[in-house]
């Protein structure tokens, strides 16, 4: 059958082709991640505190998730820290190209970085 639909409609081959070839694109670009920095200066002065972040990549609509960051080079005791500090965002919206995190009742007293999974941060 898709002998037939190839000699009858060679150009839906081609349109095929482009269609999985994004999906394959689009797959792989929300199958990435990217480590995003929040510094403490960066939050705003009422609640809910918010801080908007450039993450080149991110799509409005991204359903990302967050994690947090923990490099196997930190400290216990800064393992800790950026939990509780990752831990504070309570909500997230993404648009093209930025990240706005939210933290309903305290805001992260230092700065410290999280990673969120579904983008790449290469776009």
């Amino acid at each position: 059958m898709a002998e037939v639909s190839r000699l009858c409609f060679p150009e839906m081959d081609t349109e095929l082709e482009i269609c999985d070839e994004k999906a394959r694109q689009e797959i792989g670009r929300q199958a990435g991640t990217a480590v995003v920095a929040l510094p403490a200066s960066g939050w705003s002065q009422s609640t809910p505190y918010a801080q908007r972040v450039a993450v080149p990549g991110v799509k409005a609509g991204d359903d990302v998730e967050l994690k947090i960051y923990a490099p196997k080079s930190l400290s216990a005791q800064e393992v800790k820290l950026r939990q509780k500090q990752t831990a504070m965002i309570t909500d997230g919206m993404t648009e093209d190209g930025y990240v706005t995190f939210y933290c309903g009742a305290k805001k992260p007293a230092s700065d410290f970085s999280v990673l969120l999974k579904g983008v790449k941060a290469d776009g």
